[in-house]
């Protein structure tokens, strides 16, 4: 019913191609809504995705959903999201992203952190002793 509904707005958003900021911003405003259901915080990082470069105006909330989210979907979905609408400037985020592969509690969103990485090609460099430590990791 209610979630229901709100999943297909959200779905509808991503769809619909205006990528303005009240869209971008009103799609943020559910992803950092604690209250908000796991699935539909994990479906608006995924809907963003649509969104292209567009995301670079809700930097700060798909940084804070990758970083903070208790949702692991949701938090591989912003880093992808994230990684992808900032394209070859995400480089940017190799700090952030070396320190999250290594303290990220969940295996799924650290292999999400380095294919990230790894899409960076030689951009990414810098964080190569990172994606070492993380060959180690055991999972």
């Amino acid at each position: 019913p209610a979630v229901e509904l709100r999943r297909e707005a959200i779905t509808s958003l991503g769809f619909l191609g205006d990528r303005s900021s009240a869209v971008t911003d009103a799609l943020a405003a559910v992803l950092l809504n604690p209250n908000a259901n796991p699935d539909l915080r994990a479906l608006v990082a995924l809907t963003l995705a649509r969104f292209g470069p567009a995301v670079r105006s809700v930097e700060a909330e798909l940084t804070t959903a990758f970083k903070a989210d208790p949702d692991k979907t949701v938090r591989m979905n912003a880093v992808r999201t994230l990684c992808g609408g900032f394209g070859g400037d995400a480089v940017g985020f190799i700090p952030m992203l070396a320190e999250r592969l290594k303290d990220d509690p969940d295996f799924e969103v650290r292999v999400a952190i380095a294919e990230e990485l790894g899409a960076l090609g030689a951009a990414g460099k810098p964080a190569v002793p990172a994606l070492r430590v993380a060959q180690r990791d055991p999972q």
